[in-house]
């Protein structure tokens, strides 16, 4: 009922969660956004948020400074 797969949306929704942290609460660290955006792994977190934006977590945060 989605339209596309429960690992689409779900990454989706991640992705969305983690560019809103990293935008509004710039003091924190990388290691703290992914796990707070769902992820256990740090480096699968920038794997898939750079596989997503074609940026790492820190050149997305430095785009809106």
């Amino acid at each position: 009922f989605l339209g596309r797969s429960t690992y689409s949306y779900l990454m989706d929704f991640r992705m969305n969660r983690a560019k809103e942290i990293l935008v509004n609460q710039p003091w924190l660290e990388i290691q703290q956004i992914s796990f707070m955006a769902g992820f256990n792994d740090t480096s699968h977190f920038i794997a898939e948020f750079k596989k997503n934006t074609g940026h790492t977590p820190l050149e997305f945060r430095r785009q809106y400074r």
